[in-house]
């Protein structure tokens, strides 16, 4: 399944100056609830839980260096001409060569028969039979030499043997599926690192060459935050930031979010149009977005 690549920003109006606009509407209830009226010349894309797991599923149907291959599929086409295989090339094609090579070879190298040879000499009766049995004088030998030696890795004829040479392909193509897996392997490596502190509360992120995820845990010492503002702890590096800004509710304070924004701030934000005000409180929480 291919991932969307057409997300969106929001883009304000020209008349907004820089700044989204609110309307505060008064519920029955007695509460009131934020009414967005800003307007946009452009509206960004929603990114959520089903984004998130749409990604997860495609990351979880990567090939892990020691996993389980046998399922895996390669579609192909025989190559044009016959030529060596050379390193670095996509499955597709190192199997399109080997393909043209076993389908350009002759009858006899399957069955090892005289029979099937083209122009051959007049020989004894052994040396087109192939039965040892009819070689006077013969030695006792093991089984293994009376099998039939075949090249190639699609027999499944019982009673033959693999040349050698074909060991040394398979073992060819072998090392350089783990190069290649090993590399998807790397770029799914995450590791902790620390943004910073504010108010007794410590953000850090995991990171990969796919996916980032900021966490948050302490304990607040409590605050007083005017309307839109914000306590920073720190900035994302380049290549680990949203395209868009991500945000999380702190749960127990109304109107305080965890935020990351696409330059890669990350902070705890009032984004009540109110002042707010708060004692010690527990503030846990986490965000995962593509870099």
């Amino acid at each position: 399944m291919a991932l969307p690549t057409n997300y969106k920003d929001d883009v304000l109006g020209d008349s907004m100056d820089g700044k989204r606009r609110y309307r505060v509407i008064e519920n029955s209830d007695g509460t009131i609830s934020l009414e967005d009226v800003t307007e946009y010349s452009q509206t960004g894309s929603d990114f959520g839980a089903f984004d998130i797991n749409q990604i997860n599923e495609e990351v979880n149907k990567m090939l892990p260096k020691t996993g389980e291959a046998s399922n895996t599929t390669a579609v192909f086409q025989d190559a044009s001409s016959r030529a060596n295989l050379e390193s670095g090339e996509k499955l597709s094609v190192l199997f399109g060569k080997i393909s043209k090579w076993l389908t350009d070879l002759k009858t006899v190298c399957f069955t090892g028969s005289y029979n099937d040879l083209s122009n051959r000499p007049n020989l004894h009766a052994v040396a087109t039979s192939g039965n040892y049995n009819q070689l006077n004088n013969r030695p006792t030998i093991g089984a293994a030499a009376s099998r039939s030696v075949v090249n190639n890795a699609t027999t499944t004829s019982d009673g033959t043997v693999l040349d050698g040479r074909m060991g040394k392909t398979l073992m060819d193509r072998l090392l350089q599926d783990s190069s290649q897996l090993q590399t998807v392997l790397n770029n799914l490596i995450r590791s902790n690192k620390t943004i910073g502190s504010a108010y007794a509360v410590t953000a850090t992120y995991r990171s990969n060459a796919y996916l980032t995820t900021v966490y948050w845990s302490g304990t607040h010492v409590g605050d007083k935050m005017a309307a839109y503002t914000q306590r920073n702890f720190g900035t994302l590096p380049a290549g680990h930031r949203p395209n868009a800004k991500c945000q999380v509710p702190v749960a127990g304070v109304p109107g305080l979010y965890l935020t990351v924004e696409p330059s890669g701030i990350v902070s705890m934000r009032n984004e009540h149009y109110a002042e707010i005000s708060f004692s010690k409180v527990s503030v846990y929480g986490a965000l995962t977005f593509i870099n």
